[in-house]
This record gives structure tokens, sequence and C-alpha cells, in this order.
């Protein structure tokens, strides 16, 4: 892609404010963290296929889904995480859990 000269496939895993990368799905050591609560913004990103960046202070992560549905799943998830997680943004109620019902 124009932003990544060689893509890696990676193993993402999130738990409460932390999203865990790895190389498999086997592999028990992150290559990488990213802490949800110091996110500034997470896009879809058109410029490749089924893509999405997540963007912190001095980085930002290009990923790509395996599929659109892969993509749409992840951007909301790490948004309500974002929303919820993040206490630096203004003006942002926080949502209510995704699995509660009726919003309870």
């Amino acid at each position: 892609g124009e932003h990544v000269k060689n893509w890696k496939n990676r193993w993402f895993v999130i738990q409460k404010h932390w999203m865990r990368y790895y190389v498999s799905k086997e592999a028990t050591n992150p290559r990488g963290v990213i802490d949800l609560s110091k996110v500034l913004d997470c896009n879809e990103d058109d410029s490749f296929s089924n893509g999405f960046t997540i963007s912190v202070r001095k980085r930002v992560y290009y990923i790509q889904a395996a599929t659109p549905e892969d993509r749409k799943a992840w951007i909301e998830m790490i948004c309500w995480k974002l929303d919820y997680y993040n206490p630096y943004r203004e003006g942002v109620e926080k949502p209510k859990p995704l699995n509660s019902p009726k919003g309870r």
C-alpha cells in the first residue's frame, strides 16, 4: 500500500483498554500493545482494502481487516472502547456496555 511498505499478519485481542497484537493466534507474548485510552481517533481508510487506522499521539497504525464486515466490527469496538475509557475526550458521554440488555 501507499502507507505500508510490507504488511505483516497479526492477531489482535482487545481486553479492557488494551489492544494487544501477536504474530499468530497461538503466540503467547504480544508483539505490541495499543493503549485504547490514548487513542485519538479510529477511522476507515479506503486507500487499501478493508483498511482502517488507529491514531495515537506519535503514531498511526494501519490495519487491514479480512472483510468489510470485520473492519466495521473492529472500528465499532475500538470506538466504543475509546469513548468508554478515554478520559481526555471532551463532551463524550460514557456509552452503555455493548452486551447489556436494553442499555441497562
